[in-house]
C-alpha cells in the first residue's frame, strides 16, 4: 500500500517537516520511561501526552498572548503517520530484511522500526485490525513509535526553544508598539482629513485660476499672431515689388491658413481679410505682368533684338546656318524656374499661358513687321513688293523669316520644357513631356502649350506662305534652280517646326509644289507649241550635227550611264534640225524631272511630248500633211530623214527609262506601261516608214514589170548593148540605185538592210510573178529571162553597198530557182 500524501487537518501539524528527526541516544535508553498501557484506540483518539501537557502550558503561560499553540501538541491522529511513513518508507524497505535477521527475539526500538513501517504497506492492511486486544504486540509497537514521535517533536522543539521564547517575548512588545501606532495613525487620519478638506478649497481655486491663466495666454497669443500677421503685410508689399514671390506666396498660405485655424471667427479681423485678398490679388498682378514680361523677352525680345545683325549677315552672303547661330542659347533658367513655379503654387498658370498666346502672337506679327522694314519690303513701295523684288532679295527675306522663327521655336520648346517638368520631373525631351503629361490632370497646361505652338505655327506659315504665293507669277515664268531653291528653304520650315505639333503636310512646301505644278504646265505648254512651230517650219533636209550637239548627246547618255548604270554607246545620226531641237527639249523635262519635287508629273508630261513628236511627224510624213506648204511632195529622202530621228529616238528611250527608274521611285508602278506603249508607238511609226520606202518602190517596180509583158518582146533575142533606157530591167535598177544612194545618205547599215531586204523580197516576188505571165516555150524567151536576171543581178551588186550582200543573194536564189524549174529544160543543146 502506498503511502498517503494528504497532510493534517490543522495548520500547524501541515506545517512540520520530518527532514531534521534525529534519533536522540537518551530519548531511546529512556524511552521506557514513556511507555504507557494505552491500547492502539485510545493512543489514536486520546493519547498520552502528559511530557506534552507540561510543555504546552509552559509555553501557553509563557506567551499569554491570547493564542492557541498549534493542534499537534494537543492531538495525534492516524492521518499523522502518514508523512513519516512516506518519508522513510524507501529507506525501510531496503533496510528491513537486514534488522529482521539481527533482530528477532528482543522487542527493540530497531525492530519496532523495522516492523512497524512494513505493517502499513501491506496491501490488506486495515487500520481497524490493530484496534483489537490479539494485537497488543502491533499496539505495543505502536505506541513505542508514538512515544518516539513525541520525544522527537520536543527534541526538536528545545532546539529552537530559546528563539521561540525571544520570539514570544518580541511579540508582546510588538503588541504595544502597534497599539502606540494606531492611535498614532488616528490622530494622523483625523489631521488628514482637516487638511484634505482645505487643499480640495485651494485645489478648487488653483484649476479654476489655470483656466482663466490658460485662456489669457490663448487671447495673448492670437493677439500676438494678430500683430505679427499685420506687420507682415508692409513685409508682404515689399517683397512683391522686389520680386520674391515665393517668399510672399509661402507667407500668404500661412497667414490664410492662421485666419482658417487659429484666428477664425474673430470678426475684427475682417476687414484685415480683405486687405489680405487685396495683396493677393496685387502678388496675383504682380506676379503675372512679369510672367508675361519674362515671356515675352525669353521668347520674342532675345530673338528680335538680333534682327539688323541677321539682315546684315545674310546680305553679305552668309548662311542659313550661320544665321540660326545668331541668337544666343540662354544659359540661366532660375528666374524662369521661380516664376513658373510660383504661377503653379498659385494656380493661375493656365490663365496666364492663355494671355501669353495672344501677347505673344501680336508682338511676334508686329516685330515680324519691323524686320521686312529692315529687308527692305514695304507695302508703299512699288518697287519693294513681292513681285517686283529679286530673287536674290526674295531668297534673304525667306531666309530671315527661317531664322528668326527658328529662334522663337527653339525658345518656346526650352519654356514649355520648363514648364512640364515641374509636373514631372524628368529630364527628357519636350515632346516626351508632353507624351506623359496628356493623360494627367495636367493635361490642361499640355492643352494650353499646344494652342501657342499652333499659333506660332499659323503666323509663320502664313506668313511665308503668303510671301511664296505672291511671288507665284514671277516663279512660273523663272527656272528650275529658283523653285529648287526655294523648295529647299522650304523643307527648312519643317526642319525647325520639328519639336512642335507634328504637321501632316507642310503648307510652304504644299505652296511650292503648287507653284512647280503650275510651272510645268506653263513650261509644257510653251514647249508644245515650240515643238509644233519647229515641226510645221521642218524642210526636212538633212542637218549637219555639230560637235557640241555630239557633245551634248553624249553627256547627257553619260549622265545615264552614271544614275542608271548602263553601257554608254556613241550616237550614230542623221538628223534634221527639228529632231536635234527636239532632243534638247526631251532632257529640258528630264532635268525638270531629277530638279522639281513633282517627278511622276515631270515623267508624265515627258511622255506627251515624246508622244507629240511621234504623232505630228507621222501626220507630216505618213499624211503627207506637208503637202504642199513645205514638201512639193514626201519623197523617200523625206522618210528615210525620219526613220534616222525615230531610230535616234527609240535608242535614247534607252537612256531616259533608266535615268527616270532611278529618280521616280513610281516610275515602275505609275509609268513604265505608258513609256511601254509609247515605245511600241514609235516602233509603229517606225514600220509604216519601211512600209513607205518599201511601198514607192514597189509600185514603181510593178510599174516596169506589167508594161514589160507586152513591150519586152520576149520572142526576139536582144543583145545587153541593144538595151535602152526604157528597158524595164534599166528602170528597175536605176530606181533601186537612186533609192539606195539616197537611202544611203540617211539611214544607217541597220535601217538600210531592214529597208531593201523587204524590198528585194518584194522585187523577187514582181519578177516571178512577171516571168510566169510570159509563154516561155523556146529558147529565145528562156534565154532572154536568164539574161535579164544577170543584168539586174550584177548591176545591183555594183550599186548596192556590202551591208546589203545578204538580201541579194537570196534574190539571186530564188530568181535562179524559177530559172532552173522553167527554162533551164529550153536552154539545152
Amino acid at each position: 500500500m502506498e503511502a498517503l500524501s494528504s497532510g493534517r487537518s490543522s495548520t500547524s501539524s501541515a506545517n512540520i517537516s520530518h527532514d531534521n528527526i534525529v534519533i536522540v541516544s537518551n530519548l531511546l535508553r529512556n524511552s521506557s520511561q514513556y511507555k504507557t498501557s494505552q491500547s492502539l484506540t485510545s493512543v489514536v483518539n486520546t493519547p498520552d501526552s502528559s511530557l506534552f501537557d507540561y510543555v504546552y502550558d509552559y509555553i501557553y503561560n509563557s506567551l499569554n498572548f491570547g493564542v492557541e499553540p498549534s493542534a499537534i501538541l494537543q492531538d495525534i491522529n492516524p492521518e499523522d503517520f502518514n508523512p513519516y511513513l512516506y518519508k522513510i518508507s524507501q529507506y525501510l524497505k531496503d533496510k528491513t530484511p537486514q534488522v529482521r535477521k539481527n533482530f528477532t527475539s528482543e522487542f527493540t526500538l530497531e525492530k519496532c522500526l523495522a516492523e512497524i513501517p512494513s505493517i502499513f504497506f501491506k496491501e490488506d492492511f486495515q487500520i481497524e485490525d490493530f484496534l483489537d486486544e490479539s494485537a497488543i504486540k502491533q499496539q505495543e509497537m505502536i505506541s513505542i513509535y508514538l512515544d518516539l514521535t513525541d520525544m522527537s517533536i520536543f527534541n526538536k522543539i528545545s532546539i529552537k526553544w530559546e528563539d521561540i521564547m525571544t520570539t514570544a517575548y518580541g511579540l508582546e512588545t510588538l503588541s504595544l508598539d502597534i497599539d502606540t501606532i494606531l492611535k498614532g495613525i488616528q490622530t494622523i487620519s483625523q489631521n488628514t482629513k482637516l487638511m484634505q478638506s482645505e487643499l480640495i478649497q485651494k485645489y478648487l481655486k488653483i484649476i479654476k485660476l489655470n483656466r482663466r491663466l490658460g485662456n489669457m495666454q490663448k487671447v495673448e497669443k492670437k493677439l500676438k499672431l494678430i500683430s505679427t500677421i499685420k506687420d507682415v503685410q508692409p513685409k508682404m508689399n515689399e517683397l512683391i515689388n522686389q520680386g520674391h514671390y515665393t517668399s510672399v506666396t509661402q507667407l500668404l498660405a500661412k497667414t490664410q491658413e492662421t485666419f482658417k485655424s487659429e484666428l477664425k471667427g474673430i470678426k475684427c479681423l475682417k476687414d484685415y481679410s480683405l486687405s489680405l485678398e487685396k495683396t493677393k490679388n496685387n502678388l496675383s498682378s504682380q506676379l503675372d505682368q512679369e510672367f508675361s514680361i519674362s515671356a515675352y523677352q525669353f521668347v520674342v525680345l532675345n530673338t528680335f533684338s538680333h534682327s539688323e545683325k541677321l539682315v546684315k549677315l545674310l546680305k553679305t552672303n552668309g548662311s542659313l546656318d550661320m544665321a540660326y547661330k545668331i541668337f544666343p542659347k540662354e544659359t540661366s533658367y532660375e528666374r524662369m524656374n521661380e516664376l513658373i513655379r510660383n504661377k503653379i503654387n498659385t494656380q493661375t498658370l493656365q490663365p496666364s499661358l492663355q494671355d501669353m498666346k495672344k501677347t505673344i502672337s501680336k508682338e511676334i506679327q508686329e516685330q515680324v513687321k519691323k524686320l521686312m522694314g529692315l529687308l527692305g519690303v514695304h507695302k508703299t513701295d512699288e518697287n519693294s513688293k513681292w513681285v517686283n523684288i529679286s530673287h536674290p532679295h526674295f531668297i534673304i527675306v525667306f531666309q530671315s523669316l527661317l531664322a528668326i522663327f527658328n529662334s522663337i521655336f527653339q525658345k518656346f520648346v526650352t519654356l514649355g520644357t520648363l514648364i512640364l517638368r515641374e509636373f514631372c520631373n524628368e529630364s527628357t525631351s519636350y515632346g516626351e513631356l508632353k507624351k506623359q503629361l496628356s493623360n494627367t490632370v495636367s493635361k490642361v497646361i499640355v492643352v494650353e502649350l499646344s494652342e501657342i505652338e499652333t499659333s506660332l505655327l499659323e503666323i509663320f506659315f502664313k506668313k511665308v506662305g503668303k510671301i511664296v504665293n505672291a511671288r507665284e507669277t514671277i516663279l512660273i515664268t523663272s527656272g528650275t534652280q529658283e523653285l529648287k531653291e526655294i523648295y529647299e528653304l522650304s523643307e527648312k520650315a519643317s526642319t525647325i517646326s520639328r519639336n512642335l505639333l507634328p504637321q501632316q503636310n507642310n503648307p510652304i512646301t504644299q505652296s511650292v509644289v503648287s507653284i512647280e505644278k503650275k510651272f510645268l504646265s506653263a513650261f509644257h505648254e510653251r514647249k508644245l507649241s515650240e515643238l509644233e512651230n519647229i515641226l510645221n517650219n521642218e524642210p526636212w533636209i538633212k542637218s549637219e550635227v555639230p560637235e557640241e550637239m555630239i557633245k551634248y548627246i553624249m553627256d547627257r547618255r553619260g549622265e545615264a550611264s552614271k544614275i542608271a548604270g548602263i553601257k554608254l554607246e556613241n550616237p550614230d545620226i542623221t538628223a534634221t534640225g527639228s529632231l536635234l531641237m527636239f532632243y534638247k527639249i526631251l532632257y529640258e523635262y528630264v532635268k525638270i524631272g531629277e530638279e522639281l519635287q513633282i517627278p511622276v508629273e515631270c515623267a508624265s508630261r515627258l511622255l506627251e511630248i515624246l508622244k507629240f513628236y511621234n504623232r505630228k511627224t507621222y501626220e507630216l510624213i505618213i499624211e503627207a500633211k506637208a503637202v504642199p506648204q513645205k514638201l512639193p511632195r514626201v519623197t523617200s529622202k523625206h522618210l528615210a530623214l525620219s526613220v534616222q530621228g525615230l531610230t535616234f529616238i527609240l535608242q535614247e528611250f534607252y537612256y531616259i527609262e533608266n535615268r527616270l527608274q532611278t529618280k521616280v521611285k513610281e516610275f515602275a508602278m505609275v509609268l513604265q506601261g505608258e513609256m511601254t506603249n509609247t515605245k511600241q508607238d514609235y516602233t509603229s511609226h517606225l514600220k509604216a516608214i519601211n512600209d513607205k520606202l518599201c511601198q514607192i518602190i514597189i509600185l514603181r517596180v510593178d510599174e516596169h514589170c506589167k508594161s514589160a509583158i507586152t513591150e519586152a518582146k520576149w520572142d526576139t533575142m536582144i543583145s545587153p548593148s541593144q538595151i535602152d533606157k526604157d528597158y524595164y530591167v534599166k528602170q528597175i535598177t536605176t530606181d533601186l540605185a537612186s533609192m539606195h544612194s539616197i537611202l544611203l545618205m540617211v539611214l544607217n547599215n541597220n535601217q538600210l538592210l531592214e529597208v531593201f531586204s523587204t524590198i528585194l523580197q518584194s522585187l523577187s516576188d514582181n519578177l516571178i510573178e512577171l516571168y510566169s505571165k510570159i509563154k516561155i516555150d523556146g529558147y529565145i524567151p528562156a534565154q532572154r529571162i536568164k539574161n535579164d536576171i544577170q543584168q539586174l543581178l550584177i548591176t545591183l551588186r555594183e550599186k548596192f553597198s556590202q551591208v546589203l550582200l545578204e538580201p541579194l543573194e537570196d534574190l539571186d536564189d530564188r530568181l535562179q530557182k524559177f530559172i532552173l524549174d522553167r527554162c533551164e529544160c529550153f536552154l539545152k543543146v
